[in-house]
């Protein structure tokens, strides 16, 4: 008898050990899963909340690349001012970033969707930084002398890639370039129409018709409410606002780093009849170091950067431009969004539906957040709709006042179509 209770014992302490590591082992991942791009929306939502204008759209899977990649050559407290500037505190990305791209090229089909990503800088990279930019972060690393043929050459693969053309200027005062190109088209998977509804604001908006295989309602934070629909193999979350301040509201608590709980109200996926509203090219600029002045965390803009992990000259370089441009629109066709992302260093010295069916309607006619995911939930595309008639046509951020301490004659790196 003390033998049979001395065994149960004992397997009750196997199992209590047991399943004291696997919750273990659960909390570790739960504290690892975000995934890399999901963390850059972050960015975006913060972006967008503390931005004047009401129209927002970029990409955090572009800009995932160029910040992993400026990680990698940052030392001591611009390390720690761009993990935290771009939401990558104490973060391994898993799966590689290479991963996830040839994901999402499976997902969305190479045809409608193009990535160009390089990082090159005047001196070669050290040998483990160009390994993790390459195979982590699916960034091409090149040592070059920023001759006139190299960045024709490169400036042609930008506009194949986005659309945007002359993005680099050949300069003798760089010392190293990053830049992110990419044209992400989603595509509806029927055939949609354009239908008349109520308006936003008085003026008439365009609302494009569809039939989407089914739905899953969501309520976010006991305060959002959503939807999560299938296109095809993405999937497409809306958040909805019920105008533009509590747009930015839910922007800026999304910002703030708490886990946006998704409850599902009902598990059957019904058909449903999506009425979105057609936004036509809206432009997004969005400049990263004003951004990062006013947050304080400009220390890799100034003359007190150090990006000698990167390179061995590294203490005499700063970033002096770090800027993101995208075109953003939703039609008949589908959802696109075209960006384009610059990362410039120099020298310290020189300068700083089908048919219609009898379906149920979802109109969205008020203001709304819409990403667009692969099946494996990486974002694709993110953008903020305040104002669908778009009457601003173009969504800014001021160039940057005051210039990074100590710093003189900077160039400023201007995008155009």
């Amino acid at each position: 008898m003390k033998r049979l209770v001395l065994c149960l014992f004992c397997c009750i302490i196997v199992v209590l050990v047991c399943v004291s590591q696997s919750t273990a082992q659960v909390q570790t991942i739960n504290s690892t899963v975000d995934n890399y791009v999901d963390r850059a929306a972050f960015l975006v939502a913060e972006a967008y909340a503390s931005c004047p204008e009401d129209n927002f759209a970029i990409s955090p899977l572009a800009i995932s690349q160029i910040g992993g990649g400026l990680r990698e050559i940052a030392s001591g407290k611009t390390r720690k001012d761009l993990e935290q500037l771009l939401y990558l505190e104490s973060y391994i990305p898993k799966p590689h970033f290479a991963e996830v791209i040839r994901d999402m090229e499976e997902e969305f089909g190479k045809p409608n969707f193009k990535l160009f990503s390089m990082f090159l800088a005047k001196e070669t990279f050290r040998q483990e930084v160009t390994e993790r930019m390459e195979e982590t972060f699916g960034m091409e690393t090149i040592a070059t002398n920023f001759g006139a043929n190299e960045i024709e050459k490169i400036n042609m693969t930008v506009e194949e890639a986005s659309g945007f053309k002359n993005v680099l200027k050949s300069d003798p005062r760089q010392q190293f370039v990053a830049v992110n190109a990419s044209n992400i088209i989603s595509t509806w998977p029927n055939n949609f129409g354009f239908v008349r509804r109520d308006n936003f604001s008085g003026e008439e908006v365009k609302f494009i018709g569809g039939k989407i295989d089914g739905y899953v309602s969501l309520a976010v934070n006991k305060q959002w409410y959503g939807y999560q629909f299938q296109m095809g193999n993405s999937q497409i979350f809306l958040v909805l606002a019920g105008d533009r301040q509590q747009l930015k509201s839910f922007a800026s608590e999304m910002a703030s780093g708490k886990r946006l709980e998704m409850v599902v109200k009902g598990k059957k996926k019904t058909p449903v009849q999506l009425i979105i509203p057609e936004v036509e090219e809206m432009n997004t600029e969005f400049d990263y170091r004003k951004f990062a002045m006013q947050k304080g965390l400009d220390t890799p803009f100034c003359n007190t950067a150090n990006y000698s992990d990167g390179f061995k000259n590294g203490e005499e370089i700063f970033c002096s431009d770090l800027k993101t441009q995208s075109v953003f629109q939703i039609t008949d066709r589908g959802i696109s969004l075209r960006q384009v992302t610059l990362a410039v260093g120099q020298s310290k010295g020189m300068g700083m539906i089908g048919e219609k069916e009898d379906l149920p309607e979802l109109v969205i006619n008020r203001p709304f957040m819409i990403l667009v995911c692969d099946k494996i939930g990486t974002t694709a595309t993110m953008a903020f709709i305040a104002d669908p008639a778009n009457k601003n046509k173009k969504t800014s951020i001021p160039k940057p006042e005051p210039r990074p301490r100590g710093v003189k004659n900077l160039v400023n790196y201007t995008f155009s179509e």
